[in-house]
Parts: C-alpha cells; sequence; structure tokens
C-alpha cells in the first residue's frame, strides 16, 4: 500500500503513478528536446561514417524519446559492437529496456554500466526506479543514496528517495528528501505535490493545503493534484474549495473516482 490516506480517499497507487510521478525515464536517456529534430542529421552522419558510435548512440536517444524502442535498441547494440565499454549507451539501453519491462536485460545492464564507471550517478538512478518497479525499495533508497553523495546537488536523486522513503511509509524522511529537491529545483510541480501527500499522512494538512495549491498552479493540468487540493480543503472545512478543486480535477481526467467522490460528499457548491 502506498499511502494509508490514498487508500482512504479512493486514490490507489497505480492511480497516483498515472498522474505524473513516474521518474523511470530518467534513468540514461538525455534529456534534450532536439533529439527528436536531430534524427535526418544524425541518419546522415552515420551513413557517411557507419562506425560512429558517438552518433548511433545519441540517434538511439532520439529513438528513444520518439518511443521507436526497437530502433533505439538497434543503435545501441550497433555502437556497443564498435565500443563494448561505451557505458553511457549501455546505461541509455537500459533504460529501453524498462521501457520494454524487460526489467532483467535493464538489471544487466545498468550493473554493467556501474561495473564500467561506478560513478555514473545517472545509472545509479535508473536502477533505483528500476528497483522501485519491482518493490525492492531498500535497494533503491541504496542507489539514490550513492547518488546523493557523489552529487549532493542532484534533486532527481533527492526527490526519488524521498519518494521511495514514501512507499517505506517514512513519511518524516521523506518531506526531508522532498523539502532538499524543492530548494535545488523549486519550480518542479511534483516536489511539491509528493510532499502534500506526506504532510496529509503526518496530518499537516494546512501545509498539504499549501503543497497541493502550488503543484496544481504549477501544473494545471495535474489531475491528482487538484483532487488532493480538493481532499485537503475538505478536512479543512473549505467545500466551496475542495468543490471547486475536484471539478478541475474531473475536467482534466473525466470519471475520476476519487475526485467523483469528493465532490459527491461536498455537494457542488
Amino acid at each position: 500500500m502506498l499511502l494509508a490516506g490514498c487508500q482512504q480517499a479512493g486514490i490507489t497507487p497505480a492511480a497516483l503513478e498515472d498522474s505524473k510521478t513516474n521518474t523511470a525515464n530518467v534513468g540514461g536517456l538525455t534529456d534534450t528536446a532536439r533529439d527528436n529534430g536531430n534524427l535526418a542529421s544524425l541518419t546522415q552522419v552515420i551513413k557517411t561514417n557507419p562506425n560512429d558510435a558517438g552518433a548511433l548512440n545519441l540517434r538511439g536517444t532520439a529513438y528513444g524519446r520518439a518511443r521507436s524502442y526497437k530502433k533505439a535498441l538497434n543503435d545501441f547494440n550497433r555502437a556497443l559492437e564498435i565500443n563494448p565499454e561505451y557505458y553511457q549507451a549501455i546505461a541509455n539501453r537500459a533504460l529501453i529496456y524498462v521501457k520494454m519491462r524487460q526489467y532483467q536485460n535493464a538489471q544487466t545492464d545498468y550493473d554493467r554500466t556501474l561495473s564500467l564507471n561506478p560513478q555514473y550517478g545517472i545509472a545509479y538512478i535508473g536502477r533505483g526506479n528500476l528497483h522501485a518497479i519491482n518493490k525492492r525499495y531498500h535497494l533503491a533508497v541504496a542507489d539514490f543514496t550513492r547518488v546523493i553523495n557523489l552529487e549532493g546537488g542532484n534533486p532527481i536523486a533527492w526527490f526519488s528517495r524521498g519518494k521511495t522513503y514514501q512507499l517505506l511509509g517514512q513519511h518524516r524522511s521523506a518531506l526531508q528528501d522532498l523539502e532538499q529537491a524543492i530548494a535545488l529545483k523549486p519550480l518542479s510541480s511534483e516536489p511539491y505535490f509528493r510532499r502534500g501527500l506526506s504532510n496529509m499522512e503526518l496530518g499537516k494538512i494546512n501545509d498539504a493545503y499549501e503543497d497541493f495549491l502550488v503543484a496544481s498552479r504549477r501544473d494545471t493540468k495535474h489531475y491528482a493534484a487538484w483532487t488532493y487540493r480538493g481532499l485537503a480543503a475538505e478536512k479543512l472545512g473549505k467545500k466551496k474549495k475542495a468543490a471547486r478543486a475536484f471539478k478541475h480535477a474531473l475536467r482534466i481526467k473525466s470519471g475520476f473516482k476519487p475526485a467523483k467522490d469528493g465532490l459527491r460528499r461536498v455537494g457542488s457548491v
């Protein structure tokens, strides 16, 4: 069970994951908006020099972003035929395996990456997310902690460990990590949403409401944040604010049961 309060409110772990909270895409692929636009130029480079492992790796990331996973795998495999110790390409391939739900292959690649470069934080984050997917939460915490020890200013590592502490029910530890993630990346919505969940669990309803307020304002389509904003307002006795939040959540995702149930409780005021 993710959070006792989530279950009581009707929000299941699956619903929360579906909302926006999955960070598994941080396991290796370079996050650049230009990747898709570079496909044509990278293809030309590879035609000119088919043994350019770097170009193959870059095109593989672009294919991965475009969800062309088989093409991405082909490029990473070709890059690794040219350079078997190209650890960035191995980590990128691991993430593609995660996307394809080939978790054992992903585990093998992350382990191989870290044997080649034990300082590669991206691979620890990817492997940590893989451990979390497989409910090996203590192993996930260990990997995120390694990144924090290597790169204390990495907001993704702090966020990921905080989220995993929530899955373990360790909400005070989660709060500390999420606060650090917010300090490092204050404009992101998701750490506020997650911090709100732990504040709810710890009975800090006013703080939770403020967190959900920030999260829903920064990401106006985050229906789980709007739903929890409604739930916190309901607990504070603010029925009109709760109703408005539940209605907004339903405009984003019609039929979302927790928001429907909440609106039914507070009335359409």
